[in-house]
C-alpha cells in the first residue's frame, strides 16, 4: 500500500508524532524509516561527536587515504546535491575573513600581474561579448618567452592585436608578447592604425 503524504510517525525521543518525511531512510526497518526523527539523530550524531572528534577524524582520514576514488566521487555527489550550501559557506567563510582575503588577493596580484591583466581583459570581453577562449597558465608562460611582437626587445606583457575594444576576441590567437611601451602605446589601436601614427 502506497504511503500518503498526511502520514505521520511516532518518534520515540522527542514524543513527537511528525509527518513522515521528517524521518530518514533506513532498509533494515520495517517501515524503512529511522525510529528516530530527522532532527534528533542530527542531535544525537552532534553530541557522539563532540565526545569522539579525535577518533571518528583519525577513522576518517584513514578511509580517505584507502579510498581515494571513492572519497573523490563522495565528494563530487554531495557538492552536487548540495550547491546552495557550498554557496552559503563560502559566503560566510568571505564575509568572516575579508581582511585575510584582501591579503592574499593583493599577495597573488604582485606575483601574478600578467595573469590579472588577463582576468580584467576576460571581464572586459564577457561584457563587450566579444567572444572568451581559454587561455592556460602554460601559454601565457610560454608567450612571455617570446620577444615583444612590436620591436623585439624583452616582453613584460600581452597585447590584444585586435583590441577588445574594437571587437577582438579574449583568445590565444589574439595575444602577442609585447614589451609595456609598446602595448601601452598601441594601446586600443588597429595595429596598422598605430604604426602609421608612429610614422608621423
Amino acid at each position: 500500500m502506497p504511503v500518503t503524504p498526511d502520514v505521520t510517525k511516532l518518534c520515540p525521543k522527542c514524543k513527537l508524532d511528525l509527518p513522515i518525511d521528517k524521518f530518514g531512510p533506513d532498509k533494515r526497518s520495517p517501515s524503512r524509516l529511522k525510529s528516530w526523527c530527522k532532527d534528533c539523530h542530527n542531535e544525537a550524531s552532534r553530541i557522539a561527536y563532540r565526545a569522539n572528534s579525535k577518533q571518528i577524524n583519525a577513522k576518517n582520514v584513514a578511509w580517505a587515504k584507502a579510498n581515494p576514488e571513492k572519497r573523490n566521487q563522495h565528494s563530487k555527489n554531495w557538492r552536487a546535491r548540495n550547491p546552495q550550501k557550498i554557496a552559503a559557506t563560502k559566503k560566510a567563510y568571505n564575509l568572516k575573513n575579508q581582511e585575510k582575503i584582501a591579503i592574499q588577493k593583493a599577495k597573488w596580484r604582485a606575483i601574478n600581474k600578467e595573469r590579472e591583466r588577463l582576468y580584467a581583459a576576460t571581464r572586459r570581453a564577457r561584457k563587450k561579448q566579444n567572444g572568451i577562449f581559454l587561455i592556460t597558465n602554460k601559454d601565457v608562460s610560454r608567450l612571455l618567452t617570446m620577444p615583444c611582437l612590436y620591436c623585439g626587445s624583452a616582453s613584460e606583457s600581452l597585447d590584444h592585436v585586435i583590441p577588445l575594444a574594437l571587437g577582438g576576441t579574449h583568445s590565444i590567437g589574439n595575444l602577442a608578447p609585447s614589451c609595456n611601451a609598446c602595448n601601452l602605446s598601441k594601446g586600443s589601436k588597429f595595429l596598422a592604425q598605430w604604426k602609421l601614427s608612429r610614422l608621423q
